[in-house]
């Protein structure tokens, strides 16, 4: 009787967890990769998500004159990103990292 019970409630809330919205993708304004193991999701309110291998900073960014910057929000995951424009990437961006993850 006990396993019936276990498979009911099992079968009752998976399509529950299911149903959950995932709110890191909801409201993206784009994610930035660096192969599979990294990158950067940038949201429409500001913040943004750097993550990589065991590695997630958080913080907020500001455009001003056609630069991004990144803060943050703990000030000792300090981190920079490299850019430059490249013609021959037509779709997409790349990004170098000066700290290893």
């Amino acid at each position: 009787m006990k396993n019936y019970l276990l498979i009911l409630i099992f079968l009752t809330a998976t399509p529950a967890f299911a149903q959950i919205e995932n709110n890191m993708k909801k409201n993206t304004s784009g994610m930035y990769g660096q192969g599979s193991q990294g990158g950067i999701y940038v949201y429409d309110d500001g913040t943004f998500a750097l993550f990589g291998y065991a590695t997630l900073v958080m913080g907020k960014y500001t455009l001003t004159d056609n630069h991004i910057n990144f803060i943050p929000d703990i000030p000792k995951q300090a981190f920079t990103v490299l850019g430059r424009k490249n013609p021959n990437i037509k779709k997409g961006v790349k990004f170098t990292f000066t700290r290893a993850f």
